[in-house]
């Protein structure tokens, strides 16, 4: 999996190109989720596991978020 991709498709999904770098740490924890969950014969350099890595992370991120939203009310 390549992390600058994976950071342009969390922007993309986010709404905001520089939320790549900021959370940078949410995104190398999806990526491990995503590592976690392949097969032993998978392609982990399949393109795909990109898109589902920034998926992941932007969960996360929303995730994040809407508790620190919720905290603060």
């Amino acid at each position: 999996m390549e992390q600058a991709q994976i950071a342009r498709l969390f922007g993309l999904f986010a709404g905001d190109d520089t939320l790549g770098e900021t959370y940078g740490a949410v995104l190398e924890t999806a990526v491990l989720e995503v590592e976690q969950a392949l097969r032993p014969d998978a392609d982990a350099a399949d393109a795909r596991l990109n898109w589902l890595a920034a998926a992941v992370g932007f969960l996360r991120y929303t995730q994040i978020t809407l508790s620190l939203i919720h905290i603060s009310e």
